[in-house]
C-alpha cells in the first residue's frame, strides 16, 4: 500500500576527519575490543528514545515500529532483557512497538539461555525477527522452538526476482511458510519497481530496501514519517 510501518536503527561513526564511516569497517573492531554490547546498548537507548519522540508528533493512534538488530555477544554474555526493559521504560515506548533482530545463524548457537532471553522478551510485548531467512542451515529446524515472530526474506532472493535465474518459487516457499506458521514475512533489498512488482504479486505484504529509502538521519526520518509516499 505504500504506508511506511516503521524504521531500522542503523549506527555510523561520525569520524571527524573521514566522515560517516560505514559499519563493516569498524564493528568488527567494537566487537574484538569487547566493545560490542556497550555500542548495541547505546544504539537501542538511542532509537527507543528517538522513537518516541516522532511518535509524541505524529497524529494520535500513528505509530512507528523500531527494529534494532543484537548482537550474538549481546545475546550470549549481556543481560539483554534488562536492556531492553531500561531502554523501554525511560523512551516510554510501547513494547508492542519495538522489535529485536537477531541474523538466522544466531539460531545455530541454540543454547538455553539465549532461548530464554528471546522468550522473556517475547512475554513482555516485544516482537522477535530473522534476518537473512533462508541463508542458514537452521532455517526451518527452530522456527517453533524459537519465539519468532517476523522473517526477513534474504535480499540474495529478491534479487533473483524477474532475473535470468528466477527466484520466485523460492520467495514463494518462504512467503507460504510465513502464511502456515502466522509469521510476518519482510522482504529485504527492494531495489527496483520490477522486484516490487514480483512481490505484489506474491502477495508479500512488508518489504524495505533502497527504493523506499537509503539509509538518512534523523530529520528526514521525520519528514519521511509525515509524508504519504506512495511507490
Amino acid at each position: 500500500s505504500g504506508y511506511l510501518l516503521g524504521v531500522e536503527a542503523l549506527v555510523r561513526w561520525r569520524y571527524p576527519q573521514r566522515g560517516l564511516v560505514e559499519p563493516g569497517e569498524f564493528l568488527g573492531i567494537a566487537e574484538g575490543s569487547g566493545q560490542m554490547i556497550a555500542l548495541g546498548r547505546w544504539v537501542l537507548n538511542q532509537a527507543c528514545t528517538e522513537v518516541r519522540a516522532w511518535q509524541a508528533r505524529l497524529p494520535e493512534g500513528r505509530q512507528v515500529r523500531l527494529t534494532v538488530n543484537v548482537s550474538v555477544a549481546q545475546l550470549r554474555d549481556s543481560d539483554l532483557v534488562a536492556d531492553v526493559t531500561r531502554a523501554l521504560l525511560e523512551s516510554q515506548l510501547d513494547p508492542g512497538c519495538l522489535v529485536i533482530e537477531v541474523t538466522e545463524s544466531v539460531l545455530m548457537h541454540n543454547t538455553e539461555s539465549m532461548l530464554a532471553k528471546l522468550n522473556a522478551l517475547n512475554k513482555h510485548g516485544v516482537r522477535i525477527s530473522i534476518d537473512d531467512f533462508g541463508t542458514g542451515y537452521s532455517s526451518l529446524a527452530y522456527l517453533h522452538r524459537f519465539p519468532i515472530d517476523i522473517v526477513k526474506i534474504d535480499r540474495s532472493f529478491i534479487e533473483r526476482l524477474g532475473g535470468v535465474e528466477d527466484g520466485a518459487e523460492l520467495t514463494r516457499a518462504i512467503i507460504t511458510l510465513g502464511d502456515t506458521l502466522g509469521l510476518e514475512v519482510i522482504a529485504e533489498g527492494v531495489e527496483t519497481h520490477e522486484q516490487l512488482s514480483h512481490l505484489r504479486a506474491l502477495q508479500c505484504e512488508s518489504a524495505q530496501g533502497y527504493l523506499f529509502s537509503k539509509p538518512v538521519d534523523g530529520a528526514t526520518t521525520r519528514e519521511l514519517l509525515r509524508s504519504a509516499p506512495t511507490w
